[in-house]
């Protein structure tokens, strides 16, 4: 969604915290007047009550043509087959490493005739690369920072270990994308532990992904202007791609400046051990059960451990994780 419907929820919401349940003239018109309420001087309704009250009916898949379907599919995530579009119960609830992505498109004027379809014909471009290096688009958010897309790496079944390369090289030709369409683009990229899974009630969900390196790419973003920046983790797992290290920025949210890196672009070697340490997130049942088993090896007792799932759960950093215990 894009201004002015989302300008006028602002102001909805700055007056709602005074009179409840607050609507917009064009979401009056709609109702024509099946609610109870008084419209204030500034001229928005407040709504007390509804006089025809409907109850929400559970999403039934059998009932959707399709070809409705098929055309419903193109506007989920990437990572998302049919299978776990059709069964949302089915979405895996899991705290892993991830590479969050933000770009902030600046220099959008939506008033402007044929603006939106230049915004529809870059974001088509933004999910082509991104799509290329194994990520997702997972959302526009258009409101007080403009508009913005939030980039995920690292979410299954796209996992990879060289993730952070892949999210700073779509940065990189995000950032020429942009600069062909004649805007410009700031971009923050974090890596760290995440939460991914469903939120939402039993009959609607949305798959997210959140945590504080999420927010934390947020604020690169905000910090970057023109740049591309990122935090120390990404830039210690890069191969191939120049950084520079800058001043710690106090950011929001930080009790102490946080180290901050700027994307040039370059080629430059670059291990990958900081990558390999990073510690695992949860999992402490599986891990317990393989110290377990550690120590009863170290007994003379030997045996078997059979560590199964589906892809990007983390079977190889638990395998890396057994080693380094042994």
């Amino acid at each position: 969604m894009t201004e002015p419907p989302v300008t006028e929820l602002g102001a909805l919401e700055r007056r709602a915290h005074q009179d409840g349940v607050v609507i917009s003239n064009g979401v009056a018109d709609l109702l024509e007047g099946r609610y109870a309420g008084v419209r204030a001087s500034d001229g928005y309704p407040s709504v007390h009550a509804l006089r025809v009250q409907s109850t929400p009916q559970a999403f039934d898949r059998r009932r959707v043509p399709a070809a409705a379907w098929s055309a419903l599919l193109e506007y989920a995530p990437s990572r998302l087959d049919a299978e776990l579009v059709a069964s949302p119960e089915a979405w895996l609830a899991d705290f892993r490493r991830a590479t969050s992505v933000f770009v902030n498109l600046i220099g959008l004027r939506y008033e402007e005739t044929g603006e939106l379809e230049r915004l529809v014909g870059l974001i088509k471009t933004v999910q082509r690369i991104v799509a290329r290096y194994g990520g997702s688009v997972e959302k526009l958010i258009e409101g007080a920072k403009g508009t913005v897309l939030l980039v995920a790496f690292g979410l299954p079944p796209g996992v990879h270990e060289d993730d952070p390369t892949r999210a700073t090289r779509a940065a990189l030709e995000i950032e020429d994308a942009v600069a062909a369409s004649a805007l410009r683009c700031a971009i923050g990229i974090t890596t760290g532990s995440v939460f991914s899974g469903p939120v939402g009630g039993p009959t609607r969900h949305d798959l997210t992904m959140v945590g504080d390196v999420v927010n934390m790419a947020a604020r690169l973003m905000q910090a970057a202007e023109d740049d591309i920046l990122c935090d120390g983790v990404t830039a210690a797992a890069l191969t191939g791609i120049a950084v520079e290290e800058l001043a710690p920025l106090n950011l929001k949210g930080k009790e102490a400046p946080a180290p901050v890196f700027r994307i040039h672009g370059e080629l430059r070697a670059a291990g990958r051990d900081h990558w390999t340490r990073l510690p695992v997130d949860g999992r402490r049942v599986e891990r317990a059960l393989l110290r377990d088993t550690l120590d009863r090896l170290a007994d003379g007792a030997g045996g078997v451990v059979v560590v199964e799932g589906q892809a990007g759960i983390g079977k190889s950093r638990l395998v890396e994780d057994l080693v380094e215990q042994a």
